[in-house]
């Protein structure tokens, strides 16, 4: 039997201002998208991702649509317990390492305009200093 390595997970915040509260103190990533309702939802394929994004944004450039939609495939169907992740805290001038802790899930009432939700256990912060500028950009 193979054991295989956890997958390490880069998450940036985006628009979301407090989002180094509300990740780190509710043990947390999210990602928005709450015009897709709940991604769970959807058939676990990219094409019904790339689909119901394309209908729910008809604005969108056309190259930014299988890209968008990768992305929110990825966060409710690949990434899995055990996964590392990295969130880059713009406040506090820190790095987040944290490990997923359960399943994704949608909860609308309490991130109205994030409810795309994967628990998390943060595990360890580490001040940004800490990596090289030459590898590492704020």
């Amino acid at each position: 039997m193979t054991t295989s390595s956890p997958r390490v997970w880069g998450i940036h915040a985006g628009k979301l201002p407090n989002a180094d509260s509300i990740f780190i103190s509710n043990g947390i990533v999210a990602v928005g998208w709450p015009e897709m309702g709940d991604l769970g939802s959807l058939e676990p394929t990219t094409e019904a991702f790339k689909s119901k994004l394309s209908s729910v944004s008809p604005q969108a450039k056309p190259g930014g649509i299988p890209v968008n939609a990768g992305q929110l495939f990825r966060f409710v169907h690949e990434m899995q317990d055990g996964d590392l992740i990295v969130y880059a805290a713009k406040l506090e001038r820190v790095v987040h390492i944290g490990e997923v802790s359960g399943p994704y899930h949608y909860d609308v009432k309490a991130l109205p305009n994030y409810p795309n939700v994967r628990p998390i256990k943060w595990l360890q912060a580490v001040p940004r200093t800490s990596f090289s500028r030459e590898h590492y950009t704020s």
